[in-house]
């Protein structure tokens, strides 16, 4: 299987299975084993969350998120490593889907001008 990947500026559920009487969890973002940032300091642990990947973010593939008992720290587990990346598609002040708006335009263009020949033949 490959490696969970996912780009920066998404939205992403974090889920997890809990054992026992887990009611609140603390979850972590892990890079190379180093924490990086606490994306809540504690939530239900009712087994998912939806987390927008900040942009700012390295890209890499040795990220891991970290699930910890609030009321018993000794109890957490840590994800396998997955990756995150930055778009390289934005670059600039480029705006997204530039790209395809420019290419219908020049479609709708050549469509009217086709259209007019046709009817100047008539």
């Amino acid at each position: 299987t490959g490696i969970l990947a996912w780009q920066t500026g998404t939205t992403e559920s974090i889920t997890w299975i809990s054992t026992g009487s887990i009611v609140n969890v603390k979850i972590e973002l892990y890079l190379s084993g180093i924490l990086d940032s606490e994306l809540t300091s504690g939530t239900p642990s009712d087994g998912e969350i939806s987390w927008t990947i900040p942009f700012g973010l390295s890209n890499s593939s040795q990220y891991q998120i970290k699930i910890t008992d609030i009321a018993n720290p000794t109890n957490y587990d840590y994800s396998d490593y997955f990756e995150i990346y930055t778009s390289s598609e934005l670059i600039g002040n480029e705006v997204p889907g530039y790209d395809l708006i420019l290419l219908i335009g020049i479609s709708s263009v050549m469509i009217l001008i086709l259209i007019r020949k046709k009817l100047r033949k008539k």
